[in-house]
């Protein structure tokens, strides 16, 4: 008589729907070992709504909350991928929306038989939220070397097969970063290319766009850049990637938030910067919608009579602070005690 095969069901619905995550490839490579020859007594099931011995969570879905509900069928095991309070700053929601789902996650791991945690020091964290100890279980990932970003090895082409005089990385440590190229630059970032493409001439494809300038690329949106050839999911997110580091460097951020309520609080917080100038300047403050001041810049290059304005570099700046409102401020020397704003 044949043994009767144990049937897990993983339920991890879409989180393996995108190349390279984190979580969506521990996932396949747990679902290949367990379909492994030598585990026979082992049914895997996929997202299915069959009764079965074991359920499988991977992700905090709706849905799942309420198969996890039902406790009469099924052991219900959770793999925990992170904890509540790594949200912060991970996910941006509204403060009570935010607090209300930082709930629904806790509540979600309570409601499991058992965790499966990746990591050891994620152990305390669960027990302080009210898990018991026995149900936590330290196993760590399983993860192919063999297959993980599994490619063909005629569909990559890397920087390292180029000439060695046009390699990016060899120009960079030689010569310095102002010796390189833009398409050189983005070539570092892209790494690799495809099957008709190096990922020099991939950036370079890129950069012909007549209407992209080069600082432009990293603020397009995934969907975008994904409409370039040889740029998929994981090489967009990482041109975004530089965008937002971009964006921090010179948007500071300010922890306490000053408002201009009228053109007497611009005059108290400017007269005394510019009133005994003897040079013309012009200063830019970034408001957002309730007049909070989100960013200050002093731009142009001054001069005795007049200051040269980069209009481009105003209303970049006002993008990438998110500014609802531009207040700009400009000194004349001339009238000495009574500095225009």
């Amino acid at each position: 008589m044949e043994n009767k095969k144990i049937k897990i069901n993983m339920l991890a619905g879409l989180v393996d729907k995108v190349e390279g995550q984190g979580v969506g490839s521990v996932y396949l490579e747990l679902v290949d070992l367990l379909k492994d020859k030598k585990f026979n007594n082992f049914e895997i099931l996929i997202d299915s709504n069959k009764k079965c011995d074991i359920n499988h969570f991977h992700t905090i879905e709706l849905k799942n909350y309420f198969k996890m509900m039902d406790k009469s069928k099924n052991c219900n095991v959770m793999y925990v991928h992170f904890l509540p309070e790594t949200l912060d700053g991970s996910i941006k929601l509204p403060w009570p929306a935010f607090d209300i789902f930082k709930q629904y996650v806790i509540s979600f791991y309570k409601q499991a038989d058992y965790l499966i945690v990746v990591n050891p020091i994620f152990i305390n964290s669960l027990v302080n939220i009210g898990i018991k100890r026995e149900k936590i279980f330290y196993i760590p990932n399983y993860v192919s070397g063999d297959k993980f970003y599994k490619k063909e090895k005629d569909e990559i082409i890397k920087i390292k097969e180029l000439p060695k005089n046009d390699m990016p990385y060899e120009k960079f440590e030689k010569y310095g970063e102002k010796a390189l190229t833009e398409s050189e630059l983005l070539a570092i970032i892209i790494r690799s290319g495809n099957k008709k493409s190096n990922s020099i001439e991939i950036s370079q494809k890129i950069l012909s766009d007549k209407h992209l300038k080069f600082r432009d690329i990293f603020y397009r949106s995934i969907e975008e850049l994904m409409q370039y050839e040889g740029i998929g999911k994981v090489k967009a997110i990482q041109i975004r990637a530089i965008g937002e580091i971009i964006k921090r460097i010179e948007v500071p951020l300010i922890k306490k938030r000053e408002k201009i309520t009228s053109t007497e609080d611009v005059g108290k917080r400017f007269l005394p910067k510019l009133r005994y100038l003897k040079e013309e300047e012009m200063h830019v403050i970034y408001l957002d919608a309730k007049n909070n001041i989100l960013n200050e810049i002093k731009t142009g290059k001054s001069g005795i009579t007049s200051v040269d304005v980069d209009i481009e570099h105003i209303t970049r700046m006002a993008v990438l602070s998110y500014a609802a409102r531009v207040i700009v401020i400009h000194n004349h020397p001339s009238r000495r005690y009574n500095s225009e704003y």
